[in-house]
């Protein structure tokens, strides 16, 4: 995954002399409260230079780009070396902390569940949100599977300059600036989203974790509208069935068929406020054949009924 760097070949050596885990911070939550502007927009960056902290928690996502030097990220019980270029998603109430090794430069871009949610049909149909938020954070704390790809180049650039447009746009208080930020967030997830599906696979594919989540996770996004068989995705997984429950759960917190319909919901939700097809088809073309059924799962996960989630959005 990482070029051998001097400064990585250093670590490696001396991995040892660095602590397996960091104190905790007095505070151990940072909530949204404290930053109003995530409060205001739904979404905030954060420039950190020369980047250390304790372990702690917060209840926002923070996606992370180090932009300079090399350091230690421990995430959960774990640690992983990052170096510039590296992106990775932390989840909310994930405990992460860092120690820098040299020079060690931070974007943080932060959002909230609702900007997510506020924005369904942008994300909630796409593999590789599922892959950087989800997944991907539960293979690094259960597994210690690093990764993290590391980005260069025009995409670094890029997703850089995103970032600086936001930084401008929180220090304007025009009234367009709310909808300047949100386009400039959203196009720095595409931009995240395009770099990881694009970025080399022959180090994600080596490990047998990273291969099954995505095999089960392909087929669901190609089948969603179907009856899905829980023992085919087992088998797509290499598991056993009853193996293939806990790992599932494991990953995503949920039971298979449990996520299954998450994933269904999440496409109501899109064609919910993006269109006006009748809920009726809504639920069958997402593999509802029970409107009621449809209705009862949909308030479970979104707090609301569907009518009342088209009206609202």
């Amino acid at each position: 995954m990482y070029a051998y760097t001097e400064i990585w070949y250093n670590y490696l050596m001396n991995k040892a002399a660095y602590p397996k885990t960091l104190p905790e911070n007095d505070q151990t939550c940072y909530y949204t409260a404290e930053f109003p502007l995530l409060m205001k927009y739904g979404a905030e960056c954060i420039f950190h230079k020369n980047y250390a902290n304790r372990m702690h928690t917060h209840d926002y996502y923070e996606i992370n780009l180090i932009t300079d030097g090399s350091g230690l990220h421990y995430f959960g019980n774990k640690r992983f070396f990052v170096e510039k270029g590296d992106f990775f998603v932390i989840p909310t109430h994930v405990k992460h902390g860092y120690i820098d090794l040299g020079g060690l430069s931070v974007i943080h871009l932060i959002i909230t569940q609702k900007f997510i949610d506020d924005n369904c049909t942008l994300f909630f149909n796409n593999k590789e949100y599922y892959s950087l938020f989800k997944f991907d954070p539960q293979l690094k704390m259960h597994y210690a599977f690093d990764l993290q790809p590391n980005f260069s180049g025009p995409a670094f650039d890029e997703l850089c300059g995103y970032c600086m447009n936001i930084v401008r746009q929180q220090k304007d208080p025009a009234a367009e600036s709310a909808q300047i930020i949100k386009s400039n967030v959203v196009s720095f997830l595409f931009t995240a989203f395009r770099c990881y599906r694009e970025f080399p696979s022959d180090v994600k594919v080596e490990n047998v974790y990273y291969s099954a989540m995505q095999n089960v996770m392909q087929y669901i996004t190609e089948h969603y509208a179907e009856k899905i068989d829980i023992t085919k995705l087992a088998h797509l997984s290499g598991y056993s069935r009853s193996s293939f429950f806990r790992f599932f759960k494991k990953m995503t917190a949920m039971s298979p068929n449990d996520f299954i319909d998450f994933f269904r919901i999440n496409v109501a939700r899109e064609m919910l406020a993006g269109g006006d097809k009748n809920l009726t088809d809504i639920a069958q073309d997402c593999g509802f054949y029970d409107s009621s059924h449809f209705y009862k799962l949909f308030k479970k996960f979104t707090g609301l009924a569907p009518k009342k989630y088209r009206t609202d959005g």
